[in-house]
């Protein structure tokens, strides 16, 4: 068996044609909430937001994104699989979430 080291160089962004996502956490109502928006650089207004994708599980919300045929590229695929998990651990740890940030375990929210 081969042992590779997974590189540290640093990883050149590609929108992904289809559109992108908008991750945030509903307090009031335990959920996970998806926006996503369909194209690329339109800017993240209500008004351009095609789809709002709710639910409680990122597993199941990735599942939905997924048989709606809303990603083409497969680091895109992954990094959403990751913010969704960031969204439910700061969920369930009542901790402040931001899209695309690093979670800050001590930034209890209010």
């Amino acid at each position: 068996m081969k042992t590779i080291i997974a590189s540290e160089k640093k990883y050149k962004w590609v929108q992904d044609p289809k559109g992108y996502f908008l991750i945030r956490v509903n307090r009031k109502e335990k959920l996970i909430e998806v926006g996503f928006v369909e194209g690329k650089g339109k800017r993240p207004l209500p008004k351009n937001i095609k789809y709002r994708i709710v639910g409680k599980e990122p597993q199941t919300i990735r599942r939905q994104i997924f048989k709606m045929g809303l990603i083409s590229r497969i680091d895109h695929a992954l990094s959403i699989g990751e913010e969704l998990q960031k969204a439910k651990t700061a969920l369930d740890l009542e901790i402040e979430y931001m899209q695309d940030s690093v979670l800050d375990y001590e930034k209890k929210t209010k």
